[in-house]
C-alpha cells in the first residue's frame, strides 16, 4: 500500500495548487488506525456512511456495489476518483 500511498501523492502534488506548498513531511505520510477509527467515529456521530478499506481495489468494488445500475454519479472534480479508476 505504501507504494500506491507515494503515487497518490505525488500525483495530487503536481496536479493540486492548493497542496502543492504543504509540509509533506507533516501531511504525506499515512494515517495511523488510531487516527482514521478517530475520524471514522467523528464522521459516525455526525450521522455520515464511513466505510474503510485498505486497498484501491477494495475502494473501486465497494463504490461499485454502492451506486445502482444505470445511475449517474457527479464527482465534482474529485481527484481521488480519477486516481482510483
Amino acid at each position: 500500500m505504501a507504494d500506491h500511498n507515494a503515487e497518490s501523492l505525488s500525483a495530487l502534488r503536481t496536479t493540486d495548487a492548493a497542496i502543492a506548498n504543504l509540509a509533506f513531511d507533516l501531511y504525506g505520510k499515512p494515517a495511523s488506525d488510531e487516527q482514521i477509527e478517530r475520524t471514522k467515529k467523528a464522521l459516525e456521530a455526525q450521522t455520515h456512511k464511513v466505510s474503510v478499506v485498505n486497498t484501491k481495489q477494495e475502494a473501486v468494488e465497494l463504490l461499485a456495489r454502492a451506486i445502482p445500475a444505470g445511475a449517474s454519479v457527479m464527482n465534482a472534480g474529485s481527484r481521488t476518483l480519477v486516481i482510483l479508476v
